[in-house]
């Protein structure tokens, strides 16, 4: 049954206290819309696709960290139309800027005051390479108007050039993003900086000018940081040691 019938008025006879004979006129509760959050489809198509995605959100989550409001997410649905669950789409990675900052299991537009995302990445694959560069793009080009848009092919198989950015001009249309002498794009939405290394689309810190770190190599310098500091506190130790064994042949000599 369609939320039209649902909410169709329905006529009731009912008998006035003066006895008279009328109509009143009831309308049902509206449907409550169950939004789904997943479709049950993989996350991403092969494992470098995946690899891609996890660094994305991680590193734009960790690049953007000092911002009071923003919600950074990737592959979950975002709900654009209320009612309407057909009306989402399910970008890579994207940012939201100027909404509080809170986990949420899907993005509706419209209880964040009708905010899009500021940017979206999409991490190109052989299923998806039609869907990037044709449907979502006038998605978010002339639907949630998505201020910029960049695309990268992992495998460099399906994406020529492999990397390519999308800003809406004063029309708002896209037009193409340059990248600078160094071959990087420029998010102006985050201040964000990126390049393709390998099978990864690099996030370049906005304030430090840091390449953020895969979790691997994350991981890999904590341990490194660890030993570090074992080596450092064995040194102070060994140093305090020689010390008060000098101090030691000093008075009783």
């Amino acid at each position: 049954m369609s939320s039209a019938v649902l909410n169709k008025p329905s006529a009731k006879t009912t008998v006035h206290t003066n006895g008279v004979v009328g109509n009143i006129t009831s309308r049902r509760l509206p449907r409550k819309v169950d939004y789904p959050e997943g479709d049950g489809k993989p996350m991403a198509e092969t494992p470098e696709h995946g690899d891609a995605m996890y660094y994305a959100v991680s590193a734009a989550r960790a690049a953007l960290d000092g911002i009071a409001d923003v919600y950074v997410a990737g592959n979950n649905f975002v709900y654009y139309v209320e009612g309407d669950v057909r009306k989402r789409v399910s970008p890579d990675c994207y940012v939201v800027l100027d909404v509080p900052r809170r986990a949420r299991r899907s993005y509706k537009t419209w209880e964040d005051g009708g905010r899009t995302p500021n940017v979206v990445w999409e991490f190109t694959s052989r299923k998806t390479a039609k869907e990037d560069r044709e449907d979502k793009f006038v998605l978010y080009e002339q639907v949630l108007k998505v201020p910029e848009y960049f695309l990268f092919d992992p495998l460099d198989q399906y994406l020529k050039p492999r990397l390519q950015g999308y800003r809406l001009n004063s029309n708002g249309a896209y037009i193409p993003v340059l990248p600078d002498v160094e071959g990087r794009f420029d998010s102006e939405q985050t201040g964000i900086k990126m390049f393709a290394d390998g099978q990864i689309l690099r996030f370049v810190h906005p304030s430090t000018g840091a390449i953020l770190p895969t979790y691997a190599e994350a991981e890999a310098g904590l341990e490194s940081a660890k030993r570090n500091r074992a080596i450092l506190q064995n040194a102070e130790a060994e140093i305090a040691r020689l010390r008060a064994e000098i101090d030691r042949l000093k008075a009783n000599g």
